[in-house]
């Protein structure tokens, strides 16, 4: 079947996999191909995501933080690449509507995001309400739309940083050693239908990830980056994620729809120390504003 099917097609499949519990990945992907490779010349709404991020910068050991502010952020996949000419959002807020732009073209994801310096203007400007989504092209407009509500309470309990003294650990460490970096408990909370970690390493000489893994579950406390996977001299980034999902109902769309609630912590730190060079093909290059690639798994699918 994968040998048949068009390259755009198992692009779609690969971006819907991430979203995927490991367990249902082939059902789930099998299902999708079939669904995407019989109809390759007609485009439809996948589904749509809404996620309300607050993130922070770790600047010393255990909870020493500093707020970064908030940012929203909606996305709207397509079932084949560069289909929509224009895709727009109307919402309750006083900015509506605005446009996403197509992320990377050829792509089949759409994306909207905006940043604020605190959750209240967050929440102020992008209200529980009707989130519709309009995307148009030649031949005319497709339409989903998705009732959305929030609260505290979807939101991971607790924060992430690095535990221990991890943080003053990554100033000026062996780049030629591993590093094993310590998460603080993460807590899902009492509201939400999926909770996932994700960490990354960024190299901002490189302009790229060199160490990422995500999909995890939240009893995660701890991932090492092997030895020679850093670059001596170059600057760093981590970023931890706590990331609670729940589905929306959006009867417009193939798949149900995902609210996002992440809370995120990221620090700096530079590495000494003469590490193994690393094949440029080992390299991730960045997808996009907030883990780019790491589009969630779903857990269900709504049948056709």
């Amino acid at each position: 079947m994968f040998g048949i099917c068009t390259a755009d097609a198992r692009a779609t499949i690969r971006l819907v996999g991430y979203r995927m519990t490991r367990l249902s990945l082939l059902l789930a992907a099998s299902t999708l191909l079939t669904a995407v490779c019989a109809r390759p010349a007609s485009a439809e709404i996948l589904f749509v995501d809404l996620y309300r991020d607050q993130s922070w910068e770790q600047t010393g050991d255990g909870a020493s933080l500093t707020s970064l502010g908030a940012f929203f952020s909606a996305r709207l996949y397509s079932s084949v690449p560069s289909e929509y000419d224009t895709v727009t959002m109307t919402y309750p807020g006083i900015g509506s509507p605005v446009g996403l732009t197509e992320d990377a073209p050829p792509s089949t994801t759409y994306i909207y995001q905006t940043a604020f310096l605190s959750k209240a203007t967050m929440d102020s400007d992008y209200p529980a309400g009707t989130y519709a989504f309009d995307a148009t092209n030649g031949g005319g407009t497709d339409a989903a739309s998705v009732e959305y509500s929030f609260s505290d309470d979807n939101y991971p309990a607790t924060t992430p940083f690095l535990t221990g003294t991890d943080f003053s650990d990554l100033q000026g460490m062996n780049a030629s050693n591993p590093f094993t970096f310590h998460f603080s408990p993460y807590e899902p909370g009492s509201s939400f239908d999926e909770a996932l970690l994700f960490f990354s390493v960024y190299d901002y000489d490189l302009g790229a990830f060199v160490f990422q893994e995500g999909l995890l579950p939240p009893t995660t406390t701890e991932l090492t980056v092997p030895g020679g996977t850093l670059t001596a001299g170059h600057f760093f980034s981590y970023e931890l994620v706590y990331s609670n999902r729940t589905l929306i109902d959006s009867p417009d769309t193939t798949f149900p729809s995902t609210a996002g609630f992440d809370l995120r912590t990221r620090g700096n730190f530079s590495a000494v120390g003469s590490p193994v060079p690393e094949p440029a093909s080992m390299l991730m290059l960045v997808q996009g504003l907030v883990l780019g690639g790491w589009i969630v798994k779903r857990r269900r699918a709504r049948s056709g």
